[in-house]
């Protein structure tokens, strides 16, 4: 699934998230990266536009193609528990990987 992803104090640079899994309110997302963790408070789901609103072009162009995923950061993993999570998840990390692997945990 993919999310607009807005967190609360913001996420560096991270606008759009893919995922495997649907996630709801209470579920937990951690960086791979960095251990972060975040708590989903919220989903907004996409809305498509009625037919009036689609001949609008403006009003069409305000419309979100990704539901948004509203997060708040919660804590950081331990270094075992990041260690153990990187093991299970097969993560390596490595120079110019990406900033934010995130993973969720439900």
């Amino acid at each position: 699934m993919k999310y607009h992803w807005q967190n609360s104090p913001p996420a560096s640079r991270v606008t759009t998230l893919e995922i495997d899994k649907s996630l709801g309110p209470g579920d937990v997302l951690v960086d791979l990266y960095n251990g972060e963790k975040y708590r989903v408070l919220s989903i907004q789901e996409t809305r498509k536009p009625d037919s009036e609103e689609k001949n609008s072009p403006t009003v069409f162009a305000d419309f979100q193609t990704e539901a948004v995923l509203r997060t708040a950061s919660v804590s950081r993993c331990s270094k075992d528990e990041l260690g153990q999570l990187r093991k299970r998840f097969g993560y390596i990390r490595e120079d110019g990987a990406p900033f934010l692997d995130v993973v969720a945990m439900q």
